[in-house]
């Protein structure tokens, strides 16, 4: 049987590590390098807790429909043979996160039986701060 194999599909975020509440840019490669088309291929990316998905940043090439829903993005439709498509897309982090790092992870279907996950994790840069320092004179102070 000619199957389609979405295996070499990845999800990556850049930059990572990142600043707390910069902006990401998230990349879905789906890519089928199997004999057989994948008429029916779904990929939902499950998006990290706390970001925000910015308005009007999903774009996709190659084909199919992707929507973005409530902590989702969502694409799907016909993967040819050696086909691929790319979904883009950008978050904002959370400026005070509290579980860092973030997690996302795609979960990508061929319509025929065929399952995968593809997972990111979401580096963030440590926050910095910065305190005074004080000192007294202990040699001037009575006991």
């Amino acid at each position: 049987m000619d199957a389609p194999d979405l295996s070499p599909s990845a999800l990556s975020c850049v930059p990572s590590p990142a600043r707390p509440g910069a902006v990401v840019t998230c990349t879905l490669a789906l890519i089928n390098t199997g004999p057989g088309d994948a008429i029916t291929a779904a990929a939902t990316i499950a998006l990290p807790a706390d970001t925000a998905l910015v308005p009007g940043s999903l774009t996709w090439v190659g084909g199919g429909a992707a929507e973005a829903l409530t902590g989702t993005v969502h694409w799907a439709g016909p993967l040819s043979a050696e086909g691929q498509v790319t979904l883009t897309y950008r978050l904002t982090l959370p400026a005070n996160p509290i579980h860092p790092p973030l997690y996302s992870v795609a979960f990508l279907e061929d319509g025929v039986g065929g399952a995968w996950e593809r997972p990111v994790w979401l580096l963030l840069e440590p926050r910095r701060v910065y305190l005074p320092i004080t000192m007294r004179d202990i040699a001037e102070r009575p006991y």
